[in-house]
């Protein structure tokens, strides 16, 4: 299993969290006349906003390539 770093600001307790449980973060940005999902850690686009269930595929297969 992958593990990534994290820690708290000053909490020295807490271990590697496994990155299976990692969130992500997507942010929404306005272009080219419409809304877009953006992943805000890499600043890549993922869809459209009107296109719900193909950015939800998008994002879980992301997720599920990185932690596999």
């Amino acid at each position: 299993m992958k593990t990534v770093e994290w820690r708290a600001a000053g909490d020295r307790s807490r271990g590697p969290i496994p990155q299976r449980e990692r969130a992500v973060a997507v942010g929404c940005r306005y272009r080219d006349g419409q809304w877009w999902f953006w992943y805000v850690r890499t600043d890549v686009p993922i869809g459209p906003v009107g296109e719900l269930n193909t950015a939800a595929r998008r994002v879980r297969a992301n997720v599920e390539r990185t932690v596999s």
